[in-house]
Protein backbone atom coordinates (compact mmCIF):
# COMPACT_ATOMS: atom_id res chain seq x y z
CA UNK A 1 0.00 0.00 0.00
CA UNK A 2 2.86 2.66 1.08
CA UNK A 3 4.29 1.69 -2.64
CA UNK A 4 1.26 2.26 -4.27
CA UNK A 5 0.68 5.58 -2.55
CA UNK A 6 4.45 7.12 -3.39
CA UNK A 7 3.71 5.40 -7.35
CA UNK A 8 0.27 7.88 -7.28
CA UNK A 9 2.05 10.95 -5.45
CA UNK A 10 4.81 10.67 -8.00
CA UNK A 11 2.59 10.53 -11.06
CA UNK A 12 0.51 13.23 -9.95
CA UNK A 13 3.85 15.48 -10.29
CA UNK A 14 5.88 13.67 -13.18
CA UNK A 15 2.70 12.75 -15.41
CA UNK A 16 3.27 13.85 -18.72
CA UNK A 17 -0.28 14.16 -19.68
CA UNK A 18 -2.29 14.96 -16.71
CA UNK A 19 0.90 15.31 -14.03
CA UNK A 20 1.78 18.74 -12.31
CA UNK A 21 4.45 19.08 -15.34
CA UNK A 22 1.41 18.60 -18.11
CA UNK A 23 -0.47 21.80 -16.13
CA UNK A 24 2.75 23.95 -15.97
CA UNK A 25 3.66 23.15 -19.40
CA UNK A 26 0.52 24.14 -20.71
CA UNK A 27 0.94 27.65 -19.45
CA UNK A 28 4.85 27.40 -19.79
CA UNK A 29 6.03 25.21 -22.61
CA UNK A 30 9.58 25.57 -22.41
CA UNK A 31 9.21 24.46 -18.59
CA UNK A 32 11.89 22.13 -17.80
CA UNK A 33 11.25 19.18 -15.47
CA UNK A 34 13.71 17.61 -13.14
CA UNK A 35 13.27 15.53 -10.20
CA UNK A 36 14.04 17.03 -6.30
CA UNK A 37 17.81 16.72 -5.62
CA UNK A 38 16.87 15.47 -2.31
CA UNK A 39 15.30 12.73 -3.33
CA UNK A 40 17.74 11.99 -6.09
CA UNK A 41 19.93 12.16 -3.51
CA UNK A 42 18.03 9.50 -1.24
CA UNK A 43 17.64 7.38 -3.86
CA UNK A 44 21.36 7.67 -4.60
CA UNK A 45 22.09 6.66 -1.48
CA UNK A 46 19.26 3.63 -1.37
CA UNK A 47 21.47 2.02 -4.69
CA UNK A 48 24.50 2.25 -2.48
CA UNK A 49 23.27 0.29 0.34
CA UNK A 50 22.14 -2.55 -2.39
CA UNK A 51 25.58 -4.10 -1.54
CA UNK A 52 23.68 -7.58 0.30
CA UNK A 53 26.02 -6.97 3.50
CA UNK A 54 25.32 -3.92 4.14
CA UNK A 55 21.87 -4.29 3.19
CA UNK A 56 21.27 -7.00 5.55
CA UNK A 57 23.53 -4.86 8.31
CA UNK A 58 20.64 -1.98 8.05
CA UNK A 59 17.82 -5.01 7.70
CA UNK A 60 19.26 -6.45 11.58
CA UNK A 61 19.36 -2.46 12.92
CA UNK A 62 15.85 -2.66 11.60
CA UNK A 63 14.54 -5.71 13.51
CA UNK A 64 16.27 -4.91 16.96
CA UNK A 65 14.13 -1.46 16.75
CA UNK A 66 11.09 -3.18 16.33
CA UNK A 67 12.37 -5.84 18.97
CA UNK A 68 12.96 -3.23 21.28
CA UNK A 69 9.21 -1.09 20.34
CA UNK A 70 7.86 -3.15 23.11
CA UNK A 71 7.54 -1.39 27.40
CA UNK A 72 8.74 -4.68 28.89
CA UNK A 73 11.53 -5.26 26.54
CA UNK A 74 12.69 -1.33 26.30
CA UNK A 75 12.67 -1.75 29.95
CA UNK A 76 15.32 -4.17 30.23
CA UNK A 77 17.26 -1.77 27.71
CA UNK A 78 16.45 1.54 29.85
CA UNK A 79 18.09 -0.95 33.11
CA UNK A 80 21.79 -1.85 30.85
CA UNK A 81 21.86 2.05 30.11
CA UNK A 82 21.37 3.58 33.60
CA UNK A 83 24.28 0.63 34.35
CA UNK A 84 26.75 2.91 31.99
CA UNK A 85 29.50 4.77 34.34
CA UNK A 86 28.70 7.23 31.42
CA UNK A 87 25.42 8.25 30.56
CA UNK A 88 25.19 8.13 26.44
CA UNK A 89 23.75 11.29 24.92
CA UNK A 90 21.23 8.97 23.10
CA UNK A 91 18.83 6.91 25.10
CA UNK A 92 16.23 5.07 22.68
CA UNK A 93 16.85 3.53 19.36
CA UNK A 94 15.24 5.06 16.49
CA UNK A 95 13.65 3.70 13.41
CA UNK A 96 15.34 3.42 10.08
CA UNK A 97 13.07 5.29 8.00
CA UNK A 98 12.84 3.81 4.35
CA UNK A 99 12.63 7.02 2.27
CA UNK A 100 14.20 10.03 4.45
CA UNK A 101 18.08 9.08 4.99
CA UNK A 102 18.80 11.86 7.29
CA UNK A 103 16.31 9.35 9.94
CA UNK A 104 18.47 6.45 8.74
CA UNK A 105 21.64 8.14 9.76
CA UNK A 106 20.14 9.05 13.15
CA UNK A 107 18.89 5.21 13.40
CA UNK A 108 22.53 4.00 12.98
CA UNK A 109 24.08 6.42 14.96
CA UNK A 110 21.89 5.75 18.09
CA UNK A 111 22.69 1.72 17.70
CA UNK A 112 26.11 2.52 17.44
CA UNK A 113 25.62 4.61 20.79
CA UNK A 114 23.76 1.95 22.75
CA UNK A 115 25.83 -0.72 20.81
CA UNK A 116 26.99 -2.14 24.68
CA UNK A 117 23.62 -2.18 27.05
CA UNK A 118 21.97 -3.36 23.35
CA UNK A 119 24.12 -6.85 23.45
CA UNK A 120 23.53 -6.93 26.98
CA UNK A 121 19.75 -6.04 26.98
CA UNK A 122 19.25 -8.93 24.64
CA UNK A 123 21.26 -11.36 26.48
CA UNK A 124 19.10 -10.62 29.50
CA UNK A 125 16.31 -11.49 27.62
CA UNK A 126 17.16 -14.56 26.31
CA UNK A 127 17.36 -16.36 29.71
CA UNK A 128 13.35 -15.29 29.76
CA UNK A 129 10.78 -18.09 30.46
CA UNK A 130 8.63 -17.21 27.39
CA UNK A 131 10.25 -19.10 24.84
CA UNK A 132 9.50 -16.88 21.19
CA UNK A 133 10.86 -13.65 22.66
CA UNK A 134 13.73 -15.67 24.06
CA UNK A 135 14.42 -17.56 20.93
CA UNK A 136 14.29 -14.12 19.11
CA UNK A 137 16.88 -12.45 21.42
CA UNK A 138 19.26 -15.24 20.83
CA UNK A 139 18.91 -14.81 17.32
CA UNK A 140 19.15 -11.12 17.35
CA UNK A 141 22.07 -10.90 19.84
CA UNK A 142 24.05 -13.66 17.59
CA UNK A 143 23.52 -11.62 14.40
CA UNK A 144 24.72 -8.67 16.76
CA UNK A 145 27.78 -10.45 17.67
CA UNK A 146 28.84 -11.28 14.86
CA UNK A 147 32.22 -9.70 13.55
CA UNK A 148 30.70 -9.03 9.66
CA UNK A 149 27.90 -7.41 10.73
CA UNK A 150 30.07 -4.91 12.83
CA UNK A 151 32.42 -3.80 10.53
CA UNK A 152 29.00 -3.37 8.28
CA UNK A 153 27.71 -1.44 10.99
CA UNK A 154 30.84 1.12 11.38
CA UNK A 155 31.12 1.31 7.43
CA UNK A 156 27.61 2.62 7.44
CA UNK A 157 27.94 4.88 10.19
CA UNK A 158 31.21 6.86 8.50
CA UNK A 159 29.84 6.76 5.05
CA UNK A 160 26.64 8.50 6.45
CA UNK A 161 28.62 10.89 8.47
CA UNK A 162 29.89 12.27 5.25
CA UNK A 163 26.59 12.20 2.91
CA UNK A 164 24.49 13.51 6.71
CA UNK A 165 25.52 17.17 5.67
CA UNK A 166 24.24 17.15 2.15
CA UNK A 167 21.14 15.85 2.69
CA UNK A 168 20.23 18.39 5.44
CA UNK A 169 21.56 20.72 2.95
CA UNK A 170 19.38 19.42 -0.18
CA UNK A 171 16.34 19.71 1.62
CA UNK A 172 16.83 23.90 3.15
CA UNK A 173 14.05 25.85 1.08
CA UNK A 174 16.08 28.48 -1.16
CA UNK A 175 18.46 25.84 -2.62
CA UNK A 176 19.92 26.57 -5.92
CA UNK A 177 19.73 23.36 -8.62
CA UNK A 178 23.69 24.53 -9.07
CA UNK A 179 24.14 24.50 -5.71
CA UNK A 180 22.78 21.39 -5.36
CA UNK A 181 24.79 19.93 -8.38
CA UNK A 182 28.06 21.26 -6.84
CA UNK A 183 27.27 20.17 -3.37
CA UNK A 184 26.53 16.58 -4.53
CA UNK A 185 30.21 16.44 -6.88
CA UNK A 186 31.64 17.74 -3.45
CA UNK A 187 30.54 14.76 -1.38
CA UNK A 188 31.66 12.50 -4.66
CA UNK A 189 35.14 13.88 -4.47
CA UNK A 190 35.34 12.90 -0.86
CA UNK A 191 34.06 9.10 -1.68
CA UNK A 192 36.54 9.19 -4.34
CA UNK A 193 38.87 10.04 -2.21
CA UNK A 194 38.48 7.62 0.24
CA UNK A 195 38.25 5.00 -2.20
CA UNK A 196 41.52 5.76 -4.01
CA UNK A 197 43.36 5.63 -0.52
CA UNK A 198 40.89 2.69 0.75
CA UNK A 199 43.76 1.33 2.68
CA UNK A 200 43.76 3.99 5.29
CA UNK A 201 40.03 4.87 5.18
CA UNK A 202 38.91 1.23 5.88
CA UNK A 203 42.20 0.98 8.54
CA UNK A 204 40.35 3.14 10.84
CA UNK A 205 37.11 1.64 10.66
CA UNK A 206 38.64 -1.57 11.08
CA UNK A 207 40.34 -0.29 14.36
CA UNK A 208 36.98 1.07 16.15
CA UNK A 209 34.99 -2.32 15.03
CA UNK A 210 38.16 -4.68 16.73
CA UNK A 211 37.96 -2.78 19.77
CA UNK A 212 34.58 -3.10 20.16
CA UNK A 213 34.92 -7.00 18.98
CA UNK A 214 37.58 -7.26 22.34
CA UNK A 215 34.75 -5.80 24.60
CA UNK A 216 32.60 -8.59 23.99
CA UNK A 217 34.92 -11.67 22.82
CA UNK A 218 34.52 -11.66 19.31
CA UNK A 219 37.02 -12.61 16.70
CA UNK A 220 36.89 -11.00 13.81
CA UNK A 221 37.18 -14.34 10.93
CA UNK A 222 37.57 -14.17 7.23
CA UNK A 223 34.91 -16.02 6.14
CA UNK A 224 36.23 -19.84 4.11
CA UNK A 225 36.59 -19.12 0.46
CA UNK A 226 35.49 -21.82 -2.29
CA UNK A 227 36.02 -22.82 -5.59
CA UNK A 228 32.63 -21.74 -6.25
CA UNK A 229 30.41 -19.58 -4.12
CA UNK A 230 27.62 -17.65 -5.25
CA UNK A 231 26.10 -16.57 -2.20
CA UNK A 232 28.09 -14.27 -0.76
CA UNK A 233 31.52 -12.24 -2.19
CA UNK A 234 34.87 -14.74 -2.49
CA UNK A 235 37.18 -12.28 -3.15
CA UNK A 236 41.05 -13.49 -1.60
CA UNK A 237 42.55 -11.79 1.17
CA UNK A 238 45.14 -12.43 3.14
CA UNK A 239 43.85 -11.34 6.50
CA UNK A 240 40.37 -10.40 7.35
CA UNK A 241 40.89 -6.61 7.24
CA UNK A 242 41.85 -7.29 3.64
CA UNK A 243 38.98 -9.29 3.22
CA UNK A 244 36.66 -7.38 4.18
CA UNK A 245 37.96 -4.03 2.53
CA UNK A 246 38.08 -5.97 -0.55
CA UNK A 247 35.21 -7.78 -0.12
CA UNK A 248 32.24 -5.05 1.22
CA UNK A 249 33.87 -1.48 1.44
CA UNK A 250 35.51 -0.86 -1.68
CA UNK A 251 32.14 -2.50 -3.24
CA UNK A 252 30.05 -0.27 -1.15
CA UNK A 253 31.61 2.74 -1.79
CA UNK A 254 32.09 2.16 -5.78
CA UNK A 255 27.96 1.60 -5.59
CA UNK A 256 27.28 5.15 -3.54
CA UNK A 257 29.68 6.80 -6.09
CA UNK A 258 28.50 5.61 -9.35
CA UNK A 259 24.79 6.05 -7.77
CA UNK A 260 25.14 9.77 -6.94
CA UNK A 261 26.42 9.81 -10.90
CA UNK A 262 23.73 8.47 -12.13
CA UNK A 263 21.06 9.76 -10.20
CA UNK A 264 22.47 13.45 -10.83
CA UNK A 265 23.52 13.15 -14.82
CA UNK A 266 19.81 14.80 -15.54
CA UNK A 267 20.50 17.73 -13.52
CA UNK A 268 24.33 18.13 -15.12
CA UNK A 269 23.08 17.77 -18.65
CA UNK A 270 19.76 20.43 -17.85
CA UNK A 271 22.21 22.58 -15.99
CA UNK A 272 25.21 22.65 -18.16
CA UNK A 273 24.28 25.37 -20.93
CA UNK A 274 23.08 28.00 -18.15
CA UNK A 275 26.13 27.11 -15.85
CA UNK A 276 28.39 28.70 -18.33
CA UNK A 277 26.20 32.04 -17.79
CA UNK A 278 27.24 32.15 -14.68
CA UNK A 279 31.35 32.53 -15.46
CA UNK A 280 32.39 30.75 -12.61
CA UNK A 281 35.87 30.02 -14.43
CA UNK A 282 38.10 32.85 -14.78
CA UNK A 283 39.76 31.02 -17.58
CA UNK A 284 36.28 30.42 -19.36
CA UNK A 285 36.44 31.34 -22.99
CA UNK A 286 34.28 33.75 -24.63
CA UNK A 287 33.30 31.67 -27.48
CA UNK A 288 32.38 28.85 -24.77
CA UNK A 289 29.80 31.16 -23.31
CA UNK A 290 28.49 32.61 -26.19
CA UNK A 291 27.80 28.63 -27.57
CA UNK A 292 25.70 28.18 -24.61
CA UNK A 293 23.54 31.36 -24.94
CA UNK A 294 23.29 30.52 -28.26
CA UNK A 295 22.00 27.01 -27.31
CA UNK A 296 19.32 28.54 -25.10
CA UNK A 297 17.96 30.96 -27.56
CA UNK A 298 17.34 28.60 -29.71
CA UNK A 299 15.79 26.05 -27.28
CA UNK A 300 13.50 29.64 -25.96
CA UNK A 301 13.40 30.65 -29.26
CA UNK A 302 14.43 34.09 -28.37
CA UNK A 303 16.05 36.51 -30.74
CA UNK A 304 19.87 36.71 -30.20
CA UNK A 305 20.43 39.91 -32.15
CA UNK A 306 23.05 41.59 -30.08
CA UNK A 307 23.51 38.60 -27.94
CA UNK A 308 27.36 38.67 -28.48
CA UNK A 309 27.90 41.95 -27.02
CA UNK A 310 26.03 40.95 -24.09
CA UNK A 311 28.00 38.23 -23.46
CA UNK A 312 31.53 40.11 -24.12
CA UNK A 313 30.17 42.45 -21.72
CA UNK A 314 28.12 40.07 -19.20
CA UNK A 315 31.59 37.58 -18.84
CA UNK A 316 33.82 40.99 -18.47
CA UNK A 317 31.64 42.24 -16.09
CA UNK A 318 31.79 38.97 -14.00
CA UNK A 319 35.59 38.40 -14.37
CA UNK A 320 35.86 42.09 -12.60
CA UNK A 321 34.26 40.92 -9.58
CA UNK A 322 36.16 39.32 -6.73
CA UNK A 323 33.51 37.10 -5.98
CA UNK A 324 31.85 35.57 -8.39
CA UNK A 325 27.63 34.42 -8.28
CA UNK A 326 27.64 30.58 -7.09
CA UNK A 327 23.91 30.34 -8.34
CA UNK A 328 21.52 31.78 -10.78
CA UNK A 329 19.84 33.65 -7.96
CA UNK A 330 22.50 35.25 -7.11
CA UNK A 331 23.62 36.37 -10.57
CA UNK A 332 20.17 37.37 -11.21
CA UNK A 333 20.61 39.78 -8.88
CA UNK A 334 23.58 41.56 -10.31
CA UNK A 335 22.55 41.23 -13.79
CA UNK A 336 21.33 44.72 -14.66
CA UNK A 337 18.18 44.00 -16.99
CA UNK A 338 18.60 47.15 -19.45
CA UNK A 339 22.35 46.88 -19.55
CA UNK A 340 21.90 43.10 -19.96
CA UNK A 341 18.21 41.76 -21.06
CA UNK A 342 18.98 38.88 -23.02
CA UNK A 343 21.37 36.89 -20.14
CA UNK A 344 19.02 38.65 -17.74
CA UNK A 345 15.97 36.62 -19.27
CA UNK A 346 17.79 33.12 -19.21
Amino acid sequence: MKNLFKVCVFSLISGALRGAQAIVRQSYPKALYVHCSSHCFNLALSDGCSVAEVRNCLGTIETVYNFFNFPKRQRVLEHEINKLEEKPKIEKLKRLCPTRWIQRHDAVNAFVSLLNPLINALFEISTWTDKKTATDAQLLSSAICQSSFLLCTFMVKYVFSLTLPLSKYLQTPNLDLSLALQSAENVNKSLTKMRQDDKKSFSDIYLETKRICDEFDITILQPRTTYRQINRNNVPGSSPEEYYRRAIYIPFLDQIIQAIDAKFLNHKNTLEPFQKLLCNNNSLDIKEVFNSTQQLLEFYELDDSGAMGEVILWVQFIKDKTEKPRSAIEALERCNKNLFPTIHKL
